[in-house]
């Protein structure tokens, strides 16, 4: 299976002010993600996994150069065009409302769409995560896991070949956990790439086929999901 992602060499470091040295986030970091896999990135809090995720989906640009995108460098707007991210912490407009939020974004990344083919497309977003009955209602009086839901939608405007998702499940409850997962099945089923920032390892177990494990901005395991959970009930069992 050919790469769709390249890390070589990545160091990041966030500067210190009044001449501290400053926090040391990635460490001579490399890894590689398959193509049509999904993977997941797992380690404690502060190990660097979500300075990873800002890296790989371009919103701190100033390491690209460490960065490769199959075969291309980034940043790229065709690398864009393919890429649908989900952050952890959503910053959602919440004056507005799913419908508004989704034509606009429809407007702002495929502008030459027909509108009532974006219509359709909203309303089949919509249905997709649970949200046709609230489409035209404020986000300000969603709770998190609605506003998750809205985050799962946008990040599927562009139907993208490479999906990113930070901690999916917070604030999520049962019902959302389910779509959710039956999400990441169908991701997986149409072949497309997904990276995926957990710490419920377990809930993802089922889909995975590849782990990334960092430590203190260090590469601690990169290879088959299989063995990497194998290890780790054998480490929990001595």
């Amino acid at each position: 299976m050919k790469n769709l992602l390249t890390v070589k060499n990545l160091d990041f470091v966030f500067p210190g002010g009044d001449g501290n040295q400053g926090h040391h986030a990635l460490k001579n970091f490399s890894m590689e993600l398959k193509k049509e896999n999904v993977t997941l990135l797992v380690g404690p809090n502060g190990a660097g996994k979500s300075t990873l995720i800002f890296l790989l989906t371009g919103i701190n640009l100033s390491h690209s150069h460490s960065i490769d995108f199959d075969g291309q460098s980034t940043p790229d707007k065709k690398w864009k065009s393919r890429l649908g991210f989900m952050p952890e912490k959503s910053s959602l407009p919440l004056f507005m409302t799913p419908d508004s939020l989704l034509r606009l974004l429809f407007q702002l990344v495929i502008p030459a769409m027909n509108r009532r083919i974006v219509s359709r497309k909203i309303d089949e977003l919509l249905s997709l995560v649970g949200l046709s009955e609230v489409s035209n209602k404020r986000m300000s009086g969603f709770s998190k896991g609605m506003l998750q839901r809205v985050s799962i939608a946008q990040m599927l405007i562009n139907d993208p070949e490479f999906i990113v998702m930070d901690e999916p499940m917070s604030g999520l409850d049962e019902s959302g956990q389910q779509l959710l997962m039956s999400l990441v099945k169908k991701f997986k089923e149409d072949k497309k790439t997904v990276l995926i920032s957990t710490h419920k390892i377990d809930e993802f177990k089922e889909y995975a086929d590849q782990v990334i494990e960092i430590k203190a901005g260090e590469l601690a395991f990169l290879g088959d999901a299989q063995k990497y959970f194998f290890n780790r009930n054998q480490s929990v069992s001595v």
